[in-house]
Order: C-alpha cells, then structure tokens, then sequence
C-alpha cells in the first residue's frame, strides 16, 4: 500500500495516546511521520511501528519537542532512531527501540538524545538479529550518568558495546543483558547496590571473567538472580539476600557447573526459596550438597539434568547431609521433575513421604506437603498403575 499519512490539525491538541503502525506501507517519509508527531504535541505515550527499509529518509526532519511525552516505543523503524535526536521529548520515562539494525548514526542519535532525558527510568533496546555496525560512534571518552533510570533490557546487542560503555546507571534495580561483554556486565552490576533483579544470557563463554576482581562483589539487595549460559558469573558475587536462582544452560549441551554454585552458596549463603536448575550438569552428589544449604527453599525445579533417583531418595528421608540427620528442603511445598535420569519408583518414594496421610514427621514440625510437575524420559516412562498412584500422591503428570 502506498503511504498516505495525514497529519491533524487542532484535533491533534487533544490526542495523548497515539498507536502508528506503518508496517504494510511503501514510501513512507520520514519527515512525513515527524509532522504528524507535531502536531500531536500533548502525547504522553506514543507507539510507532515502522517500515523498515521502505522508508524514504529524502527531505529535512524538523526537530519536534513533545513535552509531555513519557513513553515511546519504536519497532521495526531505524530511520526514525536515526533521527531520535531530532524529537524533545524532556518528560520521557520510558524508551523502547527495538528491532533496530545498529549503525554509527543510530548509536550517536540514541546517544546525544539521552544526555537530554533526566527523567528516564526505563531502556529497552533489542536487535535480536545480531546485525553489526559499521563503526566507531568515537565517543569513549564522555560518559553520561543516567541516575534517574531504574530498569535496563539489553538484548543481543554486542553492537551497541561502545554506547555501553559510555552510559552508567548507578541507580539500577532490573537488569537484562544478552550477548554483552564480561566488562560491561561487571560495570553495571558492581556500581549499583540498588539492584534487586538480574537475568544474563550468553555472558560467560568459559573465559576467565573480571579478572582485576580478586573478591567477589557485593550485591546487597539482589533478590532475583536469572543465568542462561552465564553460570561463571556465581564465582564473581556475592548476594546475601537473594531468594530466587535460576541457571539454564543451552538447548544442545549441558551447561558446565564446576564449583561455581558451591563456592556462591559458602560465600553469600542466601535465603533461596525458589531454586531452578534446566540444562545444567549437575550431579547427584553436588545436588544433594547443595539442597543440605537452602533448609528455607519452598520450590525447587529441575529439567534436563544428570540428577538420579539418589537425590530423590535423600529428598524421602532424614539425611546425612543435614546436621542432626533431619529432612533436606523441609519447607518445600513444590517440586518441578521434567526429563531427568530418575524413575517412577523414587518420584513415588519422595511423594510417599512428603504427602501420605499422616505425612512424615519432621524434626519439631510435620512437613508441608508437596505439589508435584513431572515428565519422563521415554525410556523411564512410568506404567499405568504407576501414573495412578503418582496422581493419587499429588502428583501432575505432563
């Protein structure tokens, strides 16, 4: 469809809320779309939905001042992040581009507009293409501090490593990275002690990291901690009040634990009451291990990984591997069991024990019973008595 794009007039005065998909049109010019954002000059949130290499960028873009604009979101649309730095937008406190193939122009636009953005709390950038720019933007040298922003998602950006290393956020509570260097994740975890929420993906690649960090660092008041084949990351902090862990490793191959996880829990020794484990190698012996650490976790998942039916067995009875020989995990209310090496008989085992009326007696205290996800691998398929039985016991076969 060929692009006709009107503009308003006083109508426009009126509108705060503005959705502009522009995907299905041909020859849409850019300065076209700048002149309907002036004359919507009270948005408060504005949506635009590009045209990707559609867009005719001929002809001059005024420069558009929106003063009360608090969130854009660009997708699909370079040429208009191209020219971020023609809008004024000195309201925004949430930016969104995504789907952006990353070049010098882009990155310079992107910076010079949020040196002028004291209110911005949240930044999402996203090329989920992993295109490559064609330069240096050259501006090492002039870093912004961006104290007002609160959440920062990165996503398979390593294009965008010179603009990250040229912005700091030492007020951050979210943070999201993908496929970005080692260097900049530590800058952006070690300068903020504000951070409660971190997921990184694809960070540590069997590398040594940070290796001017002797000590681990400090995270005070992390609480949620995501690492998707980024497991290195444990052995370099420290996180006192984390409650919830995930570490996934790849689709393919078994992520590689080591001593990461055994050296976090001895250093931080955190309240984990939710623990996730898909992908990773982790055996029977450091499993067990590490459970005997977290008496306070009330979920635990595990998927795709070596574990046996032993971790299963310790789970069913007093263990050794807690001090007085009490019951490993004697808060746990939900177990998640999908594609591991165990058999139907150790999930009936832990189940009895957990959820049989009366349920077995704890040290000082009865123990919760336990909700229960489960899948097998075919060759440990369960029979159909089995099934029954696990149903009976609370259990949710997938």
């Amino acid at each position: 469809m060929t692009a006709c794009i009107p503009a308003f007039s006083s109508f426009g005065l009126a509108i705060t809320n503005f959705v502009f998909d522009i995907r299905h049109l041909f020859g849409v010019r850019l300065r076209d779309v700048f002149r309907v954002l002036q004359s919507c000059p009270n948005l408060v949130r504005c949506s635009v939905r590009g045209a990707g290499a559609r867009t005719d960028r001929t002809g001059h873009a005024d420069t558009v001042r929106l003063q009360r604009l608090e969130e854009l979101e660009i997708s699909h649309f370079t040429a208009m992040v191209d020219s971020l730095d023609r809008l004024e937008f000195p309201s925004l406190q949430s930016l969104s581009l995504t789907e952006t193939s990353w070049g010098s122009q882009t990155i310079r636009s992107l910076y010079r507009s949020l040196q002028t953005c004291g209110k911005l709390s949240s930044i999402v950038l996203r090329d989920e293409q992993g295109r490559h720019y064609d330069g240096s933007p050259g501006f090492h040298d002039s870093l912004i501090v961006l104290n007002s922003v609160r959440r920062v998602t990165i996503h398979g950006n390593l294009v965008l490593c010179d603009l990250l290393e040229a912005i700091s956020f030492p007020r951050l509570e979210e943070l999201t990275l993908h496929s970005t260097l080692p260097d900049i994740v530590y800058n952006y975890m070690s300068l903020s002690t504000e951070l409660r929420e971190v997921s990184l993906y694809g960070i540590y690649d069997g590398t040594p990291m940070f290796l001017a960090n002797d000590v681990p660092f400090l995270l005070p008041s992390l609480i949620r901690l995501h690492l998707e084949n980024s497991n290195g990351v444990l052995d370099f902090i420290s996180a006192p009040r984390l409650e919830s862990l995930s570490l996934k490793g790849g689709a393919r191959n078994l992520a590689p634990l080591g001593a990461s996880l055994r050296q976090f829990l001895g250093q931080s020794q955190p309240p984990l009451r939710t623990l996730v484990f898909d992908g990773v190698d982790v055996g029977d012996e450091e499993m067990i291990w590490c459970l005997g650490q977290l008496p306070r976790l009330g979920e635990l998942q595990v998927r795709k990984c070596t574990i046996t039916d032993a971790t299963l067995q310790a789970l069913a009875s007093p263990s050794p591997a807690v001090a007085g020989a009490s019951w490993l995990l004697p808060k746990l209310t939900r177990i998640v069991l999908i594609r591991n090496r165990i058999t139907p008989q150790s999930v009936i085992a832990l189940l009895t024990s957990r959820n049989a009326d009366p349920p077995a007696p704890a040290v000082g205290a009865r123990l919760p019973s336990v909700d229960a996800e489960l899948s097998f691998d075919p060759d440990r398929r369960p029979e159909e008595r089995d099934i029954e039985v696990i149903a009976s016991l609370g259990g949710l076969l997938r």
